[in-house]
């Protein structure tokens, strides 16, 4: 017998030929096997809650047992509070490399706060624990489509800085406890925890816009070190000034590169339209249970088309609701409420508005917060479906069903315009690793990046670590890359011999079999799609 499932998972991992097994629903084609494991099953609450020895249920949230197993938290009304979900499971050591994943789904992305994971002993009952715990955690890879999605914390930070009381690398841990922060309206299913699901580490590098110096030097020096990667191109700059022909594109692409969507003029789906005219309400501070003062030309007046309401936020608006009153797309007159996530700009909940009367700020704002308008259905049909034409009639048809979306901005609108186009892989800015094992959401593909600062190559070299690290696949994206002697512009520039650092850095990892670089395409063949 097994002393522990972490020992019964390193003979598993031992009796698959050649290392690879194949999990249900992935491709069986030899060019799209990879190399992972499935990892223990810790739990997969097949009765619901009864499989939950205890439970603490915040201010204004339910839990259930849906049909086919797991738990549902429902936060149906109130600021976000945390519940807490308790549970038994099989014994296991921590181990150096040992990962605890948590596979859920959840409504309303944007509705999740914060994710925390912690392990102990019955004996202790967490009195001694190990916490894996971040306010991004568990929003990080969160399908909005309701899918699956897979979050992990690798031990050698459960045991540094969130290590809770005692629990060490070596210890026997046989409870857990999830604790969940939601906000209204969040509805969260969580279905199954692993135990050190793995792939062989996975990266890909992307060049957003379609900048000469991306073909120049991103390219030309991939090539030189036997790396491939992905050209998001902005199609009405192609031949301009400064910017990448299409010879040039096609070349990238007979290199084995992906040249995908990045929109035809580079609009973003939530950036506001137009000056003050178009903003429902100019920034400004408001105090709790107060309105936010409208703009008189938009605020209470028809749009022109149905968009969505945005928020742009100075501060950390995180928890602070705020409750919109107004005409929907289907001439209903609802109210809504949406907590803040941060310093962003963000969609104000799933609605399509025709019409905003009154915003209220139940709990005060923290910083200053404009509100305006997205772009509508009919301007990203423009925008997405004009550049996707463009792909299909000069010869890149094979990825002209990949989209990068501009600034990583995506609203409901963003979804229904990708369906009807039959666009259905999306490349957004979210900051996490992901497990492509159980098919993660296509259309929120992560990544990370913008640009390298000056000499700042260890931290982009960094993000391909955490693919290694953890086991997953993660990306870089990267902008123009000019002479050493400038002075990048924060998040787009990248100095050549910073980016050369990193790319030898890359190609180092890839000759050593410590991870594969891909395409965007390659990618989601790796995902099952």
């Amino acid at each position: 017998m097994f002393q522990n499932l972490s020992e019964h998972a390193r003979e598993h991992e031992k009796m698959i030929a050649g290392g690879t097994l194949l999990w249900p629903d992935t491709p069986t084609t030899d060019a799209d096997r990879l190399n992972f494991t499935a990892g223990i099953e810790l739990h997969t609450f097949p009765n619901g809650t009864a499989d939950l020895f205890s439970s603490t249920v915040g201010a204004g949230a339910t839990i259930s047992s849906p049909t086919g197993g797991g738990i549902k938290i429902v936060q149906a009304s109130g600021a976000a509070t945390n519940t807490t979900l308790n549970f038994d499971v099989p014994a296991f050591q921590l181990e150096s490399d040992s990962t605890i994943c948590v596979i859920y789904s959840i409504n309303n992305p944007i509705l999740q706060r914060s994710g925390s994971v912690y392990g102990t002993t019955q004996a202790l009952n967490f009195s001694s624990f190990c916490a894996a715990s971040s306010g991004a955690a568990f929003y990080q890879g969160v399908q909005s489509d309701g899918g699956d999605v897979l979050v992990n914390v690798t031990a050698a930070s459960l045991d540094a800085g969130k290590s809770g009381v005692g629990a060490t690398i070596g210890d026997t841990l046989d409870r857990m406890r999830l604790v969940f922060n939601l906000s209204q309206g969040a509805e969260i299913v969580i279905k199954r925890v692993l135990l050190s699901p793995k792939i062989k580490p996975t990266f890909g590098v992307y060049f957003d816009d379609g900048l000469i110096s991306e073909y120049a030097e991103g390219f030309q020096y991939m090539a030189k070190k036997g790396l491939r990667g992905t050209l998001a191109v902005i199609t009405n700059t192609v031949g301009g000034s400064g910017r990448i022909t299409k010879s040039q594109l096609l070349e990238m692409q007979d290199a084995g590169w992906d040249i995908v969507n990045h929109t035809h003029t580079h609009v973003g789906a939530n950036s506001g339209y137009g000056a003050s005219p178009d903003q429902i309400a100019l920034s400004q501070s408001v105090l709790a249970g107060d309105n936010f003062i409208l703009n008189g030309s938009i605020g209470g007046a028809l749009f022109d088309e149905p968009r969505c309401l945005i928020a742009i936020s100075a501060g950390d608006e995180t928890n602070k609701r705020l409750e919109v009153t107004g005409m929907d797309e289907h001439d209903n007159v609802i109210t809504v409420t949406q907590n803040g996530i941060g310093t962003a700009t963000f969609p104000v909940g799933q609605t399509v508005w025709k019409r905003i009367d009154q915003v209220k700020s139940i709990d005060g704002t923290t910083s200053t917060v404009k509100l305006t308008v997205s772009a509508s259905h009919s301007e990203l049909l423009y925008q997405i479906g004009t550049a996707q034409q463009w792909l299909r009639s000069n010869g890149f048809a094979r990825t002209a069903h990949l989209f990068v979306a501009p600034g990583g901005q995506y609203n409901i609108l963003t979804f229904r315009v990708l369906a009807e186009l039959g666009i259905t892989g999306m490349r957004t800015v979210q900051q996490y690793v992901e497990q492509p094992f159980i098919r993660p959401n296509p259309l929120t593909i992560c990544s990370w990046g913008g640009g390298i600062s000056s000499g700042g190559s260890a931290t982009t070299i960094g993000y391909k670590d955490k693919a290694i690290n953890q086991n997953a696949y993660t990306s870089v994206f990267l902008h123009d890359i000019i002479v050493d002697s400038g002075s990048p512009v924060a998040g787009v520039e990248s100095r050549r011999s910073d980016f050369r650092l990193f790319i030898d850095a890359v190609a180092a990892s890839v000759k050593a079999n410590d991870v594969q670089c891909i395409t965007m395409s390659e990618y989601f063949k790796l995902c099952g799609y």
